[in-house]
């Protein structure tokens, strides 16, 4: 459930920009290859970038910036712009991004991320059951919400065999964030890190907004120097400028090595 696929949408070098880059550019001299990489990395990392995601045109923005790049150092088009146009589902976080657990307000991106959900508009107060492992029985109210602590063993589901909960969250060691391109059939699956709840309050709630765009249009960013020696041959560099963006209107991932370095 919290292992969705993740798309990745690459663009193309046909040639690397920072190895090869006096061969075809005075911009970038001799010790300065350094430097430029890393302006890279803080430009796409930046919060400008929106986290390089699907709310606010993160992707957009981040792939204008790449197209400046390519026009700065002349790389030709295989189109009228750089761009591959291609559209895809996606379920995004863009607007409140509330939990309160007992008295404790959680902070999104910190204390807990979003697994999944299934409405676009999920406000809910529940009762939580605190359980080591879920397992069916008739007496639980599987309408309540369940927190479920892995202790050490983060792969254990954690909704029962027969599907039973929808409301639940995971207590695990470290948020791992990943893009979702469905929505689920019904409830929340939240993570939240270890410690970041005191006590075993029983009361949760959650105002929650996302929005499900079924066909999202991105692009992928291309561009090419015909070589010379060899011009019917072709050495391909590829890295993925896409990321995981924003949860809620205030936190942005940066993705600095996801895949702004890459880039670079």
């Amino acid at each position: 459930m919290f292992n969705s696929r993740i798309k990745k949408y690459s663009f193309i070098l046909l040639i690397n920009i920072l190895s090869f880059s006096q061969l075809f550019s005075q911009e970038i001299k001799k010790g300065e290859v350094y430097s430029y990489a890393r302006k890279i990395v803080d430009t796409m990392a930046s919060e400008s970038m929106h986290g390089r995601g699907y709310v606010n045109d993160g992707d957009k923005i981040a792939a204008n910036y790449i197209l400046t790049e390519f026009q700065k150092f002349g790389l030709r088009s295989f189109s009228q712009n750089y761009y591959q146009k291609f559209s895809f589902p996606i379920n995004t976080l863009p607007g409140k991004m509330e939990v309160q657990i007992g008295n404790q307000k959680l902070i999104p991106g910190k204390n807990f991320i979003v697994g999944s959900l299934a409405s676009e508009n999920f406000k809910i107060k529940k009762r939580i059951h605190y359980r080591n492992k879920i397992k069916h029985d008739t007496s639980l109210n599987f309408d309540d919400f369940f927190i479920c602590d892995t202790i050490g063993d983060e792969s254990y589901p954690i909704r029962s065999t027969d599907n039973a909960v929808k409301f639940s969250a995971l207590i695990v060691d470290k948020l791992t964030f990943s893009i979702h391109g469905t929505k689920e059939n019904n409830g929340i699956h939240l993570l939240i890190k270890r410690n970041s709840i005191i006590g075993f309050p029983r009361k949760i709630k959650l105002n929650i907004e996302s929005k499900f765009i079924p066909k999202y249009e991105s692009q992928n960013v291309i561009g090419y120097i015909p070589g010379s020696t060899y011009p019917d041959s072709f050495i391909v560099y590829s890295a993925h400028y896409d990321h995981l963006g924003q949860m809620g209107k205030n936190v942005y991932f940066p993705g600095a090595n996801d895949n702004a370095s890459g880039c670079a």
